[in-house]
């Protein structure tokens, strides 16, 4: 399991943390907080305005994403995406991916 997080109205890079299951196929991961300044929340986000324009992203990020192992060219994979006002994923479905290239 893999958690990547950012802030993109106060930080330039994402952060990530990789961990495995527990027998159950449980996992949990700390809460993530970034604190800042209203001068420098509003300084990310003019900045993030000027340089990407409508492709700027602002606000608190994060995804958990699942890794399966890989046999016979398939793998088990599954994402979970935190929305801002949403409540967290309570759990995580996973699918099988081909790996083949068609």
């Amino acid at each position: 399991m893999r958690q990547v997080w950012k802030d993109y109205s106060v930080e330039s890079a994402s952060h990530e943390q990789d961990t495995h299951t527990d027998e159950n196929g449980y996992v949990s991961f700390p809460e993530r907080t970034v604190r800042s300044s209203w001068l420098a929340r509003t300084f990310g986000v003019v900045s993030n305005t000027v340089s990407l324009g409508v492709h700027a992203s602002y606000g608190p990020s994060a995804q958990v994403l699942a890794y399966g192992r890989t046999v016979g060219g398939k793998r088990l994979e599954g994402n979970a995406n935190y929305q801002v006002g949403e409540p967290l994923a309570a759990k995580l479905v996973t699918s099988v991916s081909d790996l083949h290239l068609k």
